[in-house]
């Protein structure tokens, strides 16, 4: 798995230190092998799955 945000925010998340954990989490545009893609990325510490929806009018 390639990871799509730096480590260091990450630590902060995951031992509830980060002073703004949306900053990092939710939505975001970012590039993977120089192609534009948007990262997901969510905080769900006991979530045994996990499912994202694409909405009208946005690409999969």
């Amino acid at each position: 798995m390639q990871f799509t945000i730096p480590r260091n925010p990450l630590d902060k998340i995951l031992t509830a230190r980060h002073h703004d954990p949306f900053q990092a989490l939710g939505a975001h545009a970012v590039e993977v092998d120089t192609a534009p893609v948007v990262s997901v990325r969510a905080f769900l510490s006991f979530a045994e799955q996990a499912w994202v929806i694409v909405g009208a009018g946005y690409p999969a």
